[in-house]
């Protein structure tokens, strides 16, 4: 939604992932960072890393088609001979950790989406093989670009984020 408000003049900036620049919005990485499958530790396959042609083993809840992340996910799937195992569409955050931790589903997220389950030991996360890796942009429609409350709100947002890999609250990669 964040892409489509910057677009119609809606919103000024946005952090957004995997968006590149349009005449109207100017997009820039300022992280990286992997997606994992995820889901109840005893169901996890052993080991650091799942392979992409394992996920079909996976009963997936993830995010709909309206979701740049799930386009991504199918084609990074389909690249490497094979196809998501999708039973349920879900863009609810809250629901979908709740279907993980039934332990019935899994899903394709980064792990900051589920850092405190992760740490209270109700879910596990496994990184995908090959790596898939999402960008994390800062977006800002153009018209503003010289503003001096948006150049301070992108430092602030800059220095947040870099902060937080810093100090390893956040999983990602500064760009």
């Amino acid at each position: 939604y964040l892409w489509s408000w910057l677009l119609a003049g809606e919103l000024d900036l946005a952090l957004v992932f995997d968006r590149p620049s349009t005449s109207g919005v100017h997009s820039e990485p300022i992280a990286h960072e992997d997606m994992h499958l995820v889901g109840v530790p005893q169901r996890l396959k052993a080991g650091k890393t799942v392979s992409v042609a394992a996920l079909a083993d996976y009963p997936l809840a993830i995010s709909s088609r309206r979701h740049g992340i799930r386009a991504a996910l199918d084609d990074y799937a389909l690249r490497h001979g094979t196809a998501l195992n999708v039973g349920i569409e879900i863009d609810a955050g809250a629901y979908l950790i709740q279907l993980l931790r039934t332990g019935a589903w899994f899903s394709l997220l980064a792990p900051c989406a589920v850092a405190r389950e992760v740490r209270e030991g109700a879910l596990a996360t496994r990184r995908l093989s090959p790596t898939f890796t999402r960008s994390i942009c800062l977006a800002q429609r153009r018209s503003v670009l010289g503003d001096a409350a948006a150049r301070s709100v992108a430092g602030t947002l800059r220095q947040v984020v870099r902060g937080l890999i810093d100090d390893r609250t956040w999983d990602a990669r500064p760009a």
